[in-house]
């Protein structure tokens, strides 16, 4: 039937036939083509959540693949809320030039759950749609002693350039 559906171009009805009768219609190749093509925007989060369950290794080539048509905040919110941030932390770097917020905190998050400091450094530096306190916080929290110094003290004194900005 999806053979049909594509060839018919109904790529709505093709995407939804891989993602419900996986184990017998799911082909990786023939749902990023479709993925592509189909009208439903809505289809694309769905397949997000099906890569997540069922294909977690493509799940990145698949947001990469999506990139344009979504809404990185929206993808955020959907792994936050299954705990697999770190496993789209390839796609969230490949969108973090949009300076997006929400973005730049997962990011964030995930290094400083990692202990990834001089990633943690370089995602401060260059990207400040972030919320400065709440980092300042998960990095106080932080056991290691060498790793809130830095990063934190970065966050203040770009939290200090704005508050100067203000007066």
């Amino acid at each position: 039937s999806v053979f049909l559906y594509v060839n018919s171009d109904q790529f709505d009805e093709a995407l939804r036939t891989m993602m419900d009768h996986s184990p017998i219609c799911f082909d990786h190749d023939a749902f990023m083509e479709c993925v592509m093509k189909v009208r439903n925007q809505e289809l694309h989060y769905r397949a997000i959540e099906f890569y997540e369950t069922y294909e977690p290794m493509q799940l990145n080539a698949l947001l990469n693949q999506l990139t344009s048509e979504l809404d990185a905040s929206r993808v955020v919110h959907m792994m936050r809320k299954n705990g697999n941030l770190p496993l789209v932390l390839p796609y969230l770097k490949a969108v973090q030039k949009e300076n997006n917020a929400k973005v730049n905190e997962a990011i964030n998050q995930c290094y400083v759950e990692e202990e990834l400091f001089a990633d943690l450094r370089e995602s401060v530096d260059s990207f400040d749609a972030f919320d400065h306190l709440d980092l300042a916080q998960q990095i106080e929290k932080h056991e290691l002693l060498e790793f809130p110094a830095s990063p934190a003290s970065s966050t203040r004194r770009t939290t200090d350039r704005k508050s100067t900005r203000l007066n």
